[in-house]
């Protein structure tokens, strides 16, 4: 098995190092083929089910450098570590209790602190904040238990401001890919236009990366990557092909999958050959 670094150590393909000293490279680029690193996403979990607490233990177990996660806040002001918006009975997070998420699932669904308590020492915390409004809560919280060993990334270019403006020693990634289904046609447009050319929104949220939509990434971000030197996040990519081709781009920090050993075994060939 591959062994992963010590999350001690320095982790960076343009920025990501150790989180107590996190100074992004001058090029913003790494010149090193197969560097990139490996986020689980979900834990490992998959797009089918909520993950749990057993999925994080495995990814742990199994050398994991970065395990992402959502949260999303409840009525009872518990965060708990889901991604949709919504049950799969159109019950909103935002008007139930973690207790009444967890009968409704039929998982236990873990919450930020629980999963924090998991993490903490033993690799980088990839947290994804779904909402705006509670950034200093979830700043607070990871502090506490992570000490800088952690990113967050976002959706909404405010919570990524936001962040910034109140701590801006922590590593956030503005994420360009939202789903618009169900939106009108000039909405929709508007906001691929804003994702293919962010110079606006970088420049007013301060990322200090891009976390963005494999299939964006290859029409215009990474050239956007290479000519303002800004690394980038790139998701959700399963399938081998991909992963490879993404794993040798010079403008790519971590590569966010469902299929982490596949990379992880991709990755390990690349820098022995």
């Amino acid at each position: 098995m591959e062994q992963p670094p010590s999350p001690s150590l320095p982790l960076y393909r343009a920025g990501l190092q150790t989180m107590t000293d996190a100074k992004p490279l001058a090029s913003g680029h790494n010149d090193t083929i197969g560097d990139v690193r490996i986020s689980w996403h979900r834990a490992g979990a998959g797009d089918e089910r909520p993950a749990e607490l057993n999925d994080f233990r495995t990814a742990l177990a199994a050398g994991a450098e970065l395990i992402e996660f959502d949260l999303r806040k409840l009525s009872d002001g518990e965060i708990a570590v889901f991604h949709d918006p919504a049950t799969h009975d159109g019950t909103l997070l935002s008007t139930i209790g973690l207790q009444e998420l967890r009968e409704k699932t039929g998982s236990n669904i873990p919450t930020f602190n629980e999963v924090l308590a998991e993490l903490s020492g033993k690799c980088i915390a990839h947290i994804d904040l779904k909402e705006e409004g509670y950034e200093d809560e979830v700043i607070e919280r990871a502090t506490t238990a992570m000490g800088e060993q952690f990113v967050i990334t976002s959706l909404e270019d405010n919570s990524i401001a936001t962040i910034k403006t109140h701590s801006p020693r922590i590593r956030v990634g503005l994420s360009l890919g939202r789903d618009m289904k169900g939106t009108g046609f000039g909405n929709h447009v508007a906001t691929r236009l804003s994702e293919l050319f962010p110079r606006k929104r970088v420049t007013l949220a301060q990322p200090d990366f891009l976390t963005v939509n494999h299939k964006l990434a290859r029409i215009s971000l990474l050239r956007y990557s290479a000519r303002h030197h800004i690394p980038l996040w790139i998701w959700t990519v399963d399938d081998t092909k991909t992963q490879e081709f993404f794993l040798k781009r010079p403008e790519v920090e971590v590569l966010i999958t469902n299929q982490p050993r596949a990379a992880a075994g991709i990755r390990q060939r690349l820098q022995s050959s």
